[in-house]
């Protein structure tokens, strides 16, 4: 059995979904005067804001619902606000990074959520890190997937395409092909957020741009544990941002490097951000001989596989 979020794991096999989960639209994309967010819920189940990438809707948080058994199994709760421009949300030129906080703080008040952890995905790191920032007393944690570090690190010119909503296409090689529906789900996340005509291009500019300018905030009085997730082929966002995440913030406990991974460690490996922020994260997940165990994560068995054993199912193959 999976222990319950805090509780100390014994090493063993633990019964966790075998199939991925159906990715879809929920229901529950709600609003709150003019702004627009998703709650997965329950309302008792511990609050994880989701910053997804850059020019990305709420929607984004959908992307990962393929291991949606394995969150609810771990009691948490992913809350992702609509940014600036995106989706159905009206761009405004004049807003920033700090107006973004402000919307997710006022999200978070309607919903009665006192403390939060935090993950970003790439473009999502500099909210993350003004958000905590803001509101360091609250942060329960920080997770932070090959996260842009804005204006303290380098970003590639490979982060933006001509066409923004082909930022979402993989190589043939990654393993976010193993999620059934997954290609589909991430090329009407980028029509959703930038709208069939392109209207949002210039909300996907104006944020490139904020990404760029904004150096992370003083994080010295974050005393959240932060992980860092990060692929060392990863072409996009490289380990200078790693290496900024790791100088500005105080309390690093873990920094999970993926050999010979690129900048899809966030799908890959978001079993392991979730079990992190269940407070489990001196344990990884693995699959071995068809099961998966919840291991001391500095001893994993010899032969075993990160992650769920789905990621090793042919089946998954799309």
């Amino acid at each position: 059995m999976l222990p319950a979020p805090g509780v100390r794991a014994r090493s063993g096999p633990i019964e966790l979904q075998a199939r991925f989960d159906v990715l879809g639209v929920f229901a529950n994309d709600l609003s709150y005067r003019s702004i627009r967010f998703v709650d997965t819920g329950p309302p008792d189940g511990s609050a994880l804001v989701f910053f997804g990438g850059l020019g990305t809707s709420a929607g984004a948080c959908l992307l990962t619902e393929f291991a949606r058994s394995t969150r609810e199994r771990l009691g948490l709760r992913l809350i992702c606000v609509e940014r600036n421009g995106f989706g159905e949300t009206p761009f405004d030129r004049r807003r920033g990074v700090s107006d973004v906080v402000g919307d997710v703080l006022a999200v978070l008040a309607s919903l009665g959520v006192g403390r939060f952890g935090i993950v970003a995905i790439s473009g999502g790191g500099p909210y993350a890190a003004a958000l905590a920032a803001a509101a360091a007393p609250r942060v329960v944690s920080l997770h932070l997937a090959a996260a842009v570090a804005g204006a303290d690190a380098p970003l590639s010119s490979q982060a933006v395409s001509a066409d923004p909503r082909t930022m979402w296409d993989y190589p043939a090689h990654s393993p976010v092909h193993r999620v059934p529906g997954f290609a589909r789900a991430a090329g009407e996340e980028g029509m959703r957020a930038l709208g069939p005509d392109g209207r949002g291009v210039a909300a996907f500019e104006h944020e490139l741009r904020l990404i760029r300018t904004t150096p992370l905030p003083d994080l010295r009085h974050v005393r959240a544990p932060a992980y860092l997730y990060l692929g060392d082929a990863d072409e996009t966002v490289g380990p200078a941002h790693a290496a900024a995440w790791s100088a500005a913030l105080p309390n690093v406990v873990a920094v999970r490097r993926y050999e010979g991974e690129g900048h899809d460690v966030q799908y890959r490996h978001w079993d392991q951000i979730l079990l992190d922020a269940a407070e489990l994260g001196d344990r990884v997940l693995v699959c071995l001989e068809g099961r998966t165990w919840l291991v001391p994560a500095q001893a994993p068995p010899e032969g075993a596989s990160l992650g769920l054993c789905c990621w090793n199912t042919k089946e998954n193959e799309t």
